[in-house]
């Protein structure tokens, strides 16, 4: 009676261990949810994770963090404008692999590392996730995820490494050697390099022109809060052409978002080089 009685435990116990291995979307319950970092992963096998931006964090602060230029974090986040982020904001960080932390030693103390996971998606395969994703064993992967079966469901979250809290070391990032970004990088240096370095002006954003309309103003702008019939420099960081014009009005609140920081004249579009109705500038009043 015994015996069937642990015979039945050990298999009520491995039902249980199949079961949670195959949940979907959850985290593992060894790890802790604050403590986890989830890696995306591009087709070409190049990581990035997410960063919320917290209540007291600058651009400067977490480019530092993460081992990167300024330019480098308005690369991957085109959407930034100038310097304006809030709490709360997400921002996409490469992770280079040197950085991750397959195996946890003994002298590694688990409170100094993030886990770093990684959610199933269709056509993964436990081996491929192993050996071609995270180059480790796949036995490692799946004992450290209590899976006792190859079969993986689409959403299941696999911890795959860890990650220093300290941060990333910029030698760890090698853009150069990377295919997916390094003919955009070039293409974009100016503007990377640009947004992340313009001292002495006190804006940058776009600035807007309305092509097609008659242009009898001149070298002339309207701009928020610069002091009418007064001139304002605008530079266009992606050329470095530079450019005086007059301040003739207010931008019009219900016509242009705030990420618009000058509306320039047709005149002063052409010798800023811009091509398009926007285009990226630094102001300074």
């Amino acid at each position: 009676m015994q015996n069937l009685q642990k015979l039945l435990s050990l298999i009520s116990l491995l039902l249980i261990g199949f079961s949670g291995a195959a949940m979907t979307d959850t985290i593992p319950a060894t790890l802790i949810p604050q403590d986890t970092v989830f890696i995306n992963v591009s087709d070409n096998n190049n990581f990035t994770i997410n960063h919320t931006i917290e209540k007291s964090e600058t651009l400067f602060s977490i480019s530092q963090h993460y081992g990167l230029s300024l330019s480098d974090l308005y690369f991957f986040n085109p959407k930034l404008v100038g310097n304006l982020i809030s709490p709360g904001q997400r921002l996409t960080i490469p992770l280079p692999k040197k950085s991750i932390l397959r195996y946890q030693s003994k002298n590694v103390s688990r409170d100094n590392y993030y886990a770093l996971c990684y959610k199933v998606r269709k056509g993964d395969t436990a081996y491929n996730i192993a050996k071609t994703r995270f180059k480790m064993p796949v036995d490692t992967l799946l004992e450290r995820n209590s899976v006792i079966t190859h079969k993986l469901d689409i959403g299941q979250v696999l911890h795959v490494g860890y990650l220093k809290k300290s941060g990333i070391p910029s030698n760890h990032h090698n853009f150069k050697a990377n295919p997916d970004w390094t003919e955009e990088r070039l293409k974009e240096m100016a503007y990377q390099k640009g947004t992340g370095d313009r001292k002495g002006f006190n804006e940058a954003g776009a600035a807007y022109c309305k092509k097609g309309l008659k242009d009898r103003a001149g070298r002339s702008v309207l701009h928020r809060t610069a002091k009418l019939r007064s001139y304002i420099t605008i530079k266009n960081p992606m050329n470095g052409k530079t450019v005086r014009a007059k301040v003739l009005g207010r931008i019009p609140k219900s016509v242009h978002t705030k990420d618009v920081v000058v509306v320039v004249s047709q005149q002063t579009a052409r010798a800023l080089g811009g091509k398009d109705d926007r285009f990226y500038v630094w102001v300074k009043k």
